[in-house]
């Protein structure tokens, strides 16, 4: 059987429930070039996807070849069931957007990581790679359907950090949303051998607050947060003078107590020597 496509979008709004398509002698028994059609029940050795928001559920089949279209949906279908050859889920593309839900390889008798998306959720197949020239843009992406874009820096990327380096960010918007929300945020680290994470959070429109993070192998330093230990026990060892004025003695053993004091704190990281 084949569905035929066209500009006008090709065959339509059709529902096929419970039919077993039998063609062993076909190189494919369905093929599917229009949009918005239902496979519900059915079963097929070998079926080609070239459809637009078509879906396939509950069902057998040996082949499932998503070949061209976008966002068809498989729900709750096995393939790979007689696993004659070819037989399996081909779909070498993701800008396809084929969204699977409860589907199962007989082959492997694995499910397939489900990638439906629903509002508010984060998807673990909704990757996006992409270079980027300046900070800002690494949400702000047309191809972006929410969740995580993982990114690589072009050089110069920002004022915080000056070399190339790659990171994730989180739109909070929904899918096929462009538009940023406020705490959408990114954090990346930088091609180079020191420690330092950039963390970036959208905390009005368009505004973009940055803090740098510390790894616990970034030390301060006089001009550079960081990471310090908790300075060890210096006793309190000079004594309230009684007299006037206080003697050497007492000069002295105040000297001690506020050397030691200094000696902790330099050994803690907190004071620079």
């Amino acid at each position: 059987m084949s569905i035929s496509g066209g500009l006008a979008g090709g065959g339509r709004y059709n529902t096929f429930i419970g039919v077993g398509f039998e063609s062993c002698l076909a190189d494919y028994d369905i093929i599917d070039s229009g949009e918005h059609n239902s496979f519900i029940g059915c079963y097929a050795l070998r079926v080609e996807l070239q459809s637009k928001m078509s879906k396939i559920s509950s069902g057998y089949y040996d082949l499932i070849k998503i070949s061209s279209g976008t966002d068809n949906i498989l729900e709750n279908v096995t393939y790979s069931h007689w696993k004659q050859t070819p037989n399996g889920l081909l779909d070498p593309d993701p800008n396809k957007r084929t969204i699977k839900i409860n589907t199962y390889d007989a082959k492997t008798s694995k499910k397939d990581v489900n990638n439906g998306r629903y509002d508010g959720s984060v998807s673990a197949d909704s990757f996006r790679t992409k270079a980027i020239a300046d900070y800002k843009a690494n949400v702000s992406t047309v191809d972006s359907y929410g969740g995580f874009v993982p990114f690589n820096n072009g050089a110069a990327i920002d004022q915080y950090i000056f070399t190339n380096g790659s990171g994730i960010a989180l739109n909070r918007r929904g899918i096929q949303d462009t538009t940023p929300d406020i705490g959408a945020w990114r954090l990346w680290t930088s091609a180079t051998t020191d420690n330092d994470i950039l963390f970036l959070k959208m905390t009005a429109n368009n505004v973009w607050t940055a803090s740098q993070l510390v790894s616990d192998k970034t030390l301060a330093t006089p001009s550079k947060k960081g990471i310090v230990n908790q300075a060890a026990v210096s006793a309190d060892t000079a004594v309230v003078s009684s007299g006037a004025t206080p003697s050497k003695a007492e000069y002295d053993a105040l000297l001690a107590e506020l050397r030691d004091l200094k000696t902790k704190l330099r050994a803690a990281g907190i004071l620079s020597t």
